[in-house]
């Protein structure tokens, strides 16, 4: 049996929002969010990788990047919190081809603030 081994990728993302607290809105504002993602298992030792790195591009693009950067994100969701971003973007891409290798997402929302959503 091999070692297990984790492979972290990153992926800026910006976008707008308005936060909902005690019904009230707060002022609109933006973020350039990082998301970082770790995939996680044994090597496949045939392809001498744990997951094609071309292909986790392509389905973070695909999933993530191309529904929510540059964009007022409460015109897409109800909740727009980093912990709420934060599990809205590990359940999407744990439905994907590479979530069953999908260990933990972490969103970056300011240098204070970090979301991380294990599964």
């Amino acid at each position: 049996m091999s070692p297990n081994i984790e492979l972290t990728m990153s992926f800026p993302l910006r976008a707008m929002h308005r936060l909902k607290t005690n019904a009230e809105d707060e002022p609109l504002h933006g973020h350039n969010y990082k998301i970082e993602i770790a995939l996680g298992g044994e090597l496949d030792t045939e392809a001498e990788w744990l997951y094609s790195r071309d292909l986790v591009d392509k389905i973070v693009r695909e999933l993530v990047l191309d529904r929510f950067d540059k964009t007022y994100l409460n015109d897409i969701l109800d909740k727009t919190s980093g912990e709420y971003l934060a599990k809205t973007f590990f359940e999407i891409l744990k439905k994907s081809d590479m979530g069953p290798r999908l260990r933990r997402l972490a969103l970056q929302e300011t240098r204070k603030n970090r979301f991380v959503c294990y599964g």
